[in-house]
Order: C-alpha cells, then structure tokens, then sequence
C-alpha cells in the first residue's frame, strides 16, 4: 500500500500559525481580530465563507485572502508549527503497511521537511511534496504518486484534496484535525472521516474493513 498523507493537520498542529497569520493581516489592513478560539472554529466550519473581518467591506475582505496564503507560507509564520505529540507513534504505525509520502497544498516544502526533521519524523515520510495551485492539475500529481499502486490511500485534511483524490479514482480518508471540520469533509464525500490518524491505525489494525467497505481494493484484488 501506498499513503499520500496530507501533513497540514494530520500530523502538524496549525491552529496557532493560521491565527498568526490572520493576526498580522487584520492588524495590517487596519482591521479587528476574532480570538483563537471563535477564528478557528469558524474558519473549520466555513472557510472562505467565514465571516472572520466582521463588518469588513469586500475590498478589505480581498486584501486579506490575497495575502494570507503567502503569509501562512513565510518562515517566521511556518516555523511555529509543531508535529503533534502522537505523530510519531502513529506515522510508525501506518508505516508497517505500506509506503508515506507527504504533501501539501502550501508551497513552503523546506520548513515542513525541518518540522519532520525535528519531530524525528523523516525517517517515515519519504518524500515531500507541494501539490499545484490549479486544483485541475493535482488528481494527476497524486496518480503519479500512487506509483500505479491502486490501494493508494489519499488521507486528506482539506476537502480540496478530498476532491482531488476523487478525480484521480483514488480511495481518500479525510482526517478532521485541520482547516476543515467534519461536517465540511463529509460534503467532500471520502470515504471515511476520522478524527485524526489514530482512527486510521486502528482501522489498519483490524484488516481495514470499513476502508475495504468504503471502496478500497482489498489486498487480495487482482490488479
């Protein structure tokens, strides 16, 4: 098998980097801020419908998602994340069945290799991965790194990568521990949702049944 992990959420904590990022841009364009709390939980449920600058005209709304990818990305914003307390034990886990790849649909490759590297991760993620900007573009990136593995899992913590994985025919397991909550990831329609990579493992762990239920090939499939 082959795992092409979605590392945002799944396996770095990015709550505080995200309410970083949209600190200095509010604070910017001369605008008030939502607290951590209320800012993720809408941002989760919402995204880009969210309405994090209350009473903000559109220009000032457009200014805002204009600069907030690129700012996200910036190393003074990047290096806060933190793999989570769990990621190892769990990656490791996942590893015994099958290869990991890592992706992202950011563009700051370097510093999330550095965040691997200091989680002591790198050794279970083989290779890193930033998908393209043009959503019509990454199903064929991700079929590329299946490797023509058809039980290729695409674990994803967006449902942007949700869609992807479902253009390119590949099974997906959404993770809600990121931007998207579960409700979102659902709309998605993967085949299964789990709180984080500890519901996979277990799934794993039992002969992956309800993946095999949800649609993956199971081992034993002719291909």
């Amino acid at each position: 098998m082959r795992f092409v992990i979605e590392l945002d959420g799944p396996v770095f904590e990015i709550a505080a980097a995200h309410y970083a990022a949209y600190h200095d841009i509010a604070g910017e364009i001369g605008w008030s801020r939502l607290d951590p709390t209320t800012y993720w939980r809408l941002v989760r449920s919402k995204g880009r419908e969210a309405n994090i600058l209350p009473g903000a005209k559109e220009i000032k709304i457009e200014r805002y998602y204009e600069a907030f990818p690129a700012r996200f990305e910036s190393e003074k914003i990047l290096s806060g994340i933190a793999a989570r307390d769990d990621a190892r034990q769990l990656l490791a886990g996942i590893a015994r069945y099958g290869t990991i790849v890592g992706v992202t649909l950011g563009t700051n490759v370097k510093t999330r290799k550095i965040g691997l590297e200091r989680a002591n991760l790198s050794e279970l993620v083989t290779e890193v991965v930033a998908l393209h900007a043009d959503p019509a573009r990454r199903s064929k990136e991700l079929l590329g790194l299946s490797g023509g593995d058809r039980r290729t899992v695409v674990v994803a913590a967006t449902d942007d990568l949700v869609r992807a994985a479902a253009t390119a025919d590949l099974f997906c397991v959404a993770i809600s521990g990121g931007t998207c909550s579960k409700p979102r990831l659902h709309r998605a329609s993967p085949g299964v949702v789990f709180t984080d990579l500890g519901g996979l493992l277990d799934s794993l762990a039992c002969g992956a049944e309800d993946l095999i239920a949800a649609g993956l090939l199971p081992p034993s499939h002719d291909v």
